[in-house]
């Protein structure tokens, strides 16, 4: 991914915001430049995690 990496926190089993149902994204939503950018932070954070 080009630009800064960004790692996110990732949360444990048994905190709260995992049992947090997501709301539904429309196809447009899921194309979005924003939405794009969190999806590659994500994949960067688990490639960069220890698991």
């Amino acid at each position: 991914m080009a630009g800064a990496a960004l790692r996110l926190k990732i949360v444990q089993a048994g905190e709260p915001v995992l049992r947090q149902r997501a709301r539904p994204l429309s196809p447009e939503e899921i194309r979005s430049a924003a939405v794009q950018a969190l999806i590659g932070h994500m994949r960067e954070t688990m490639r960069d995690a220890p698991a």
